[in-house]
């Protein structure tokens, strides 16, 4: 297999990107950051090792603009989609509750658990890159 040119791992560009790179770059590293992590989780997949060293750097010339890519998808999987309930917090607890005195459960608890998985993933990798280059 060959691959283009992708650029550096975010993680190793930190002192390069914190000096040479003006706050509105850096802005908009953050969110192509943010958006890549959302678009995956939108499709119904979960990276499972969302860090800096997994997202590739490169300011591309001709745009005049930064460029990231989430690589490493080896401890990826799919999570099904989440069932989308009508009733609201209150009555979904008092569910939850009375099923796990029956011991019954709906199926839903192991996809609600997935989707709480990629949803503190895309806010952990953001608040990673955040800390790195600011």
């Amino acid at each position: 297999m060959l691959l283009s040119y992708a650029g550096r791992g975010l993680a190793w560009c930190d002192t390069q990107i914190k000096t040479n790179t003006n706050t509105n770059d850096k802005t908009l590293i953050v969110d192509q950051v943010g958006r890549a992590f959302k678009e995956v989780h939108r499709l119904g997949v979960q990276h499972g090792d969302a860090e800096a060293r997994n997202v590739l750097y490169h300011y591309d010339t001709e745009r005049g603009s930064p460029m990231v890519m989430v690589v490493d998808f080896e401890t990826a999987r799919f999570c099904t989609k989440r069932q989308k309930r009508k009733r609201g917090e209150e009555t979904q607890q008092k569910e939850q509750k009375k099923q796990k005195k029956k011991g019954d459960s709906d199926g839903n608890d192991d996809h609600d658990h997935d989707y709480d998985r990629i949803e503190w993933e895309t806010k952990q990798v953001v608040q990673i890159v955040e800390r790195l280059i600011k």
